[in-house]
């Protein structure tokens, strides 16, 4: 076993204040802090600022206004890490190829040599390339809920809810002319982005409650719900570069591209809940959702839901002395809906020049006008229950999650004049296990100690792909979704009906085989809070997880450059085990009680994020991937850049 030592070693430093403040009709809460760390790279770091404000007011009986503001600023100089052919910029990548004995520094001259063995100088890179995020957001979210009616029997709650969400970011990239792989072909690359996005939603909402003698209490909800999400995605690029300029104008060939895209989703949703007694409480509930992504746009699609539980503590036969406290039974179906991204219903088209004349050809995927969303169908059954005065909590879920006609890409014959095509002939199954025991093990006035400990695991198989065994029509083969690996024979994810959907496949004897999965066998977390004396809190959190097959291609590059031995001659042998026992968060803060009339309370604490891996993982991170941790991309390494180790300084006050 190893103790990873590959998180940022560089200074980090974060700095957190909070206060909160409390009278008859008004509640406000305060935070800001703020992170600045050094990358482990030189030149690399991140930065972010962020002020939230939380204000709660009660205008009177009938009338309450909450609003939640967030003001978040961030930069990033994140330079270049991951997959990476032939340009020469990905550090990983170029030292797989670089022999450690070539001397790569500058000369008196600032001149930087080129690398004899790949074509980018990692060093240059370092001191003399640009890749620079910045980031501005603003988010705000509003509640309002006024009782219209109030009786003894009855009463009726109009909850209206809204927020939105504005993001403008900026990136900038400057590689310099004299870079190895830019002279003679792009002699310098420039490029500014700007990314303008903003989001709104609301929702307005009644809510009637109607209480019964005989104990059977009915809570209708009935609504509206309405999202916006609109984006102007611009890339302003130049090569060419005039020696030592910055700036886009000083170029010899320009080029600009812009994504539009709008989008509206409008729903109506209703929900009865029967309450008997608190022993029995049945829930059922339907939305109706509209989305201008579906293929018609005015076509409501219905999603219901129901769920029924049991607290079997509540009857009278339940015998109170006993060491059950609390039994609860529960079971809930629900669906949800999930549509195409924007610009899926049609084919783009992008600009091209033929005999110097501008004009326009097809870009690449085939769009198609009928889509509708895809429906996620989720069964649960679970239990809940207290022990021994409430110390010791159980909850156990088991789910079974059906997605139906799920969206996909997949690539066609250009032959067709396309590239790829969304097809929505698909069907997928997950079924998962969760457990947590929660428990008190000591409670007292000078020390009190909770843990939670958490199981979880799920397995997936792709139940259908393309038409039903036994029915007519275009069936699908087993295929590689685009942009989701490097192939089968460098290893991919690969759709195959009645495989799991997190397999890792190759070509072994010139027949695709799954070599790996990405799904974890489990995962376990075990998190631990300590109250001493009242003022002191102590808490850290473990995370577990064991199997999760990784396909290390750092590896297999560092194998191909012989800068290491030779160690496997097929794909198989780079197929590493990626369990890792990890310290995910650890804190203690301690609590001064002030006195003051103004400033009651004053904590003071210490915190931190992934403070130790314990792994036989032989890379950078088990959890690191090629393309970031979602969708068919995990478990894929090609040289990223790692987690980061982060601690914190928080600071709070009490009004």
């Amino acid at each position: 076993m190893k103790t990873s030592s590959t998180e940022r070693r560089a200074s980090s430093p974060t700095a957190a204040s909070r206060s909160a403040g409390v009278n008859e009709k008004t509640n406000f809460f305060v935070s800001g802090s703020w992170r600045d760390e050094d990358g482990i790279i030189k030149n690399t770091g991140y930065k972010r600022f962020t002020l939230r404000g939380n204000v709660s007011h009660q205008v009177n009986d009938r009338l309450k206004v909450q609003s939640n503001t967030s003001y978040i600023r961030s930069q990033a100089s994140r330079s270049f890490s991951g997959n990476e052919n032939e340009g020469g910029l990905s550090y990983g990548y170029t030292l797989a190829f670089t022999r450690d004995y070539v001397n790569l520094f500058p000369d008196e001259n600032g001149i930087y040599p080129d690398n004899p063995n790949f074509s980018g100088n990692p060093l240059q890179t370092r001191d003399q390339t640009r890749n620079e995020e910045n980031i501005d957001r603003i988010l705000e979210g509003i509640n309002v809920n006024y009782r219209l009616l109030q009786s003894n029997q009855q009463s009726l709650n109009l909850i209206f809810n809204g927020g939105l969400d504005f993001i403008l970011g900026k990136t900038f990239v400057y590689v310099p002319e004299s870079f190895q792989s830019q002279r003679g072909l792009q002699n310098g690359f420039l490029a500014e982005g700007k990314n303008d996005l903003f989001n709104y939603n609301y929702s307005a909402i009644a809510v009637h409650d109607f209480y019964t003698e005989g104990g059977i209490n009915f809570t209708t909800q009935a609504g509206i719900t309405y999202l916006n999400q609109s984006a102007d995605n611009l890339l302003s690029q130049t090569t060419q570069l005039i020696p030592l300029q910055t700036n886009l104008a000083q170029g010899g060939a320009q080029q600009t591209f812009q994504n539009l895209s709008d989008v509206e989703e409008f729903g109506y949703l209703v929900q009865e809940e029967v309450n008997v007694s608190d022993r029995v409480i049945l829930t059922a509930g339907v939305r109706f959702d509209k989305s201008t992504l579906n293929g018609d746009p005015n076509k409501f699609f219905a999603f219901p839901r129901a769920s029924v539980a049991l607290n079997l503590h509540e009857f009278e036969f339940w015998n109170e002395g006993g060491p059950i406290d609390q039994l609860k039974l529960r079971v809930a179906y629900g669906q949800t809906g999930n549509s195409a991204t924007f610009g899926r219903l049609f084919t783009s088209l992008a600009t091209n020049g033929i005999g110097g004349r501008p004009g326009l050809t097809v870009a690449g995927s085939q769009g198609r006008e009928d889509l509708e969303p895809e429906t996620s169908s989720e069964l649960e059954f679970g239990t809940d229950f207290g022990l021994f005065d409430n110390k010791v909590n159980v909850t156990a879920t088991y789910y079974i999650r059906d997605v139906d006609n799920l969206l996909y890409d997949r690539s066609i014959p250009t032959s067709t004049g396309f590239s790829s095509e969304i097809r929505n002939d698909l069907d997928l199954r997950n079924q998962g296990f969760e457990f947590q025991l929660g428990l008190t093990p000591f409670r007292g006035p000078d020390f009190e100690y909770r843990t939670t400990l958490n199981f979880w695991l799920n397995r997936s198989e792709v139940t259908r792909l393309g038409i039903p065994d036994g029915s007519e029509g275009e069936d699908i083969p087993s295929f590689v979704p685009p942009n989701v690996g490097f192939g089968l024979s460098l290893g991919t994810f690969y759709l195959n009906e009645g495989s799991p959907i997190t397999g890792l496949w190759g070509n072994v004897g010139g027949v695709p085989t799954q070599i790996g999965n990405a799904e974890p066998d489990f995962q376990f977390g075990w998190g631990n809070n300590f109250t001493l004396f009242q003022n002191l809190d102590v808490n850290f959190l473990f995370h577990w997880r064991q199997g999760s097959d990784v396909l290390n291609l750092t590896r297999l590059l560092t194998n191909l450059g012989n800068t290491t031995p030779r160690e496997f001659d097929n794909l198989e042998g780079f197929i590493e085990d990626g369990s890792y026992f990890r310290l995910r968060e650890a804190g203690i803060a301690y609590r001064v009680p002030l006195g003051d009339t103004f400033i009651q309370g004053l904590r003071i604490g210490i915190s931190g994020r992934n403070i130790f891996t314990i792994t036989d993982y032989s890379s950078y991170d088990p959890e690191a991937s090629v393309n970031g941790g979602s969708g068919l991309s995990t478990n894929l390494e090609v040289a990223p850049f790692p987690s980061s180790k982060q601690f914190y300084l928080n600071l709070g006050f009490d009004f």
